[in-house]
């Protein structure tokens, strides 16, 4: 007992009276900032071009990654009519220089230098762009030179021409390093604090383990404490890249929908997925489909600051052949001809907005609380005092302003009927009687989905009424022993159907 330090015991009340940092967003509910973020994938499925280029694009200013806008970067765009256009976006740069975000300093937290409670320190300025360090120890230099300038040749100038400069604001670490103790962490903490990064890569995750012990529970979780302690000091955001396992792609089921979202294929220890902020899995599941050739497809299956869904396709192309100034060659020569460039594209492919996944909030969970009502009693009518005390036996009733609107969108569904009383009060029912027990059972799932849990309900219903028939029959034609036979026969007969149709 003597041993343990009980100096990082703290009360709640405390530690929110503390200054603190909230946690934002580097990339949209994909990459939180000052958070830990796993990006794990197939082989050859494009994880080191995606960490490339958000390396790329945020060391460069350039404020995109992925095709998506970087968070509060607005500080480093020169366009300010797209900070304007932008609602994340911070203001004047001399806005920035109070670094709000920041804990505070060490004075703030405890006038004692011994305390054990972590301390953020601030970083360096931000007068220039932010910095970012890409540790890639395995990587050839070479190729990742290659990578590096045709990216960059790929990218708009905003000078109606292809192409911008490598950016000197990102650093590329091929040195072996090992993160396995304090003074390794104490050291990258340093640099993170001297140099000022805002972003750091590990690409693969597995070269700076022990022995590329990422199956080891001990070695995965010292690794994720050191990182976590970093990025609550610091604010700094850690990307870690890894691979998938040897498995298969998710189960499916008899209907051919997914059983999991492919966390099992994370290569590795289960500490990886449950120690990260955000975990964001790359496969290939078109990559032999005609027309999904080449295609890979990221999604979001882990997420502390919103809710997981998110996802797109992309793929990488060649770029056409370019001159110095940055302008397409017109002819039908090869891109490695004498002063032509060649250049790579990232393709992104977003989901339409109506396809994107809605974020669930407090009115939607009282509206959905409220259809369920209606939907298990679809032959009553409901008053509002009446609908409001049976959501409140199924959660803790939202505030008057968010019940307000929750009804009101209620009153808005095509599938509840409101009519008025009288007096002018609302009523409330489900509009069509005698379906609500199957919209019960789809409601709030993908079309294709509740189509299969229909078209089952609806055939093993149809076994209910016929054995209702045949018991019917059977107890006006036969005596009891012989009903207790033909029926135990007609029972034996529809589970082998059943068993038919499932295999």
């Amino acid at each position: 007992m003597n041993d343990n330090n009980f100096k990082k015991v703290i009360s709640a009340a405390e530690l929110v009276r503390l200054q603190w940092r909230p946690h934002g967003w580097l990339l949209w509910q994909m990459i939180p900032q000052g958070g830990i973020t796993l990006l794990a994938g197939e082989t050859a499925s494009g994880k080191t071009f995606l960490g490339l280029d958000l390396a790329l694009n945020l060391a460069a200013g350039r404020g995109k990654a992925w095709d998506m806008e970087i968070a509060n970067s607005s500080w480093f765009i020169d366009d300010r009519e797209k900070k304007a256009d932008s609602s994340w976006a911070i203001g004047d740069r001399e806005k920035i220089a109070d670094s709000s975000w920041l804990i505070a300093d060490r004075e703030k937290i405890n006038d004692s230098e011994d305390t054990d409670f972590p301390i953020t320190y601030q970083l360096s300025p931000m007068s220039c762009l932010p910095r970012v360090r890409y540790f890639c120890s395995d990587a050839d230099p070479n190729l990742i030179a290659e990578r590096v300038l045709r990216l960059c040749r790929g990218y708009p100038n905003g000078k109606k021409g292809m192409g911008i400069d490598v950016p000197d604001a990102l650093d590329l670490d091929f040195t072996a390093h090992q993160f396995n103790d304090p003074q390794s962490f104490a050291w990258l903490q340093k640099e993170v604090i001297r140099q000022g990064y805002q972003l750091l890569i590990f690409d693969g995750l597995a070269q700076y383990l022990p022995g590329m012990a990422d199956g080891s529970a001990p070695a995965v979780g010292a690794f994720l404490r050191g990182v976590r302690q970093l990025a609550s000091q610091t604010g700094v955001t850690i990307v870690l890249i890894h691979q998938f396992n040897k498995r298969q792609a998710a189960r499916n089921n008899k209907w051919g929908l997914p059983t999991s979202l492919g966390e099992e294929r994370v290569r590795g220890s289960s500490e990886l997925l449950a120690g990260v902020d955000s975990a964001l899995l790359l496969s290939r599941p078109e990559a032999f489909m005609l027309e999904g050739r080449g295609r890979a497809v990221l999604k979001v299956v882990k997420n502390r600051l919103g809710q997981a869904g998110a996802r797109f396709n992309f793929s990488i192309v060649d770029g056409e052949p370019t001159n110095a100034d940055g302008i397409a060659h017109n002819t039908l020569c090869q891109g490695a001809s004498e002063g032509l460039r060649s250049s790579l594209h990232l393709l992104f492919e977003h989901l339409a907005p109506e396809a994107q996944p809605k974020p669930r909030r407090l009115v939607d969970a009282a509206l959905d609380g409220m259809m369920h009502i209606l939907m298990e009693e679809d032959q009553r009518k409901f008053t509002r005092a009446e609908l409001t005390k049976l959501l409140q036996e199924r959660m803790d009733l939202p505030g008057s302003r968010t019940l307000a609107e929750a009804f009101g969108m209620l009153g808005k569904e095509e599938r509840v009927r409101v009519e008025r009383n009288e007096n002018g009060r609302r009523s409330y029912a489900w509009a069509q009687p005698g379906t609500g027990v199957i919209e019960n059972l789809t409601y709030g799932l993908p079309p294709i989905m509740a189509f299969d849990i229909t078209s089952s309900y609806l055939i093993n219903r149809a076994r209910v009424n016929i054995a209702d028939m045949q018991l019917e029959k059977m107890q006006n034609q036969a005596k009891p022993t012989e009903l207790i036979e033909r029926l135990a026969d007609f029972i034996r007969k529809a589970e082998e159907e059943s068993n038919e149709q499932g295999s």
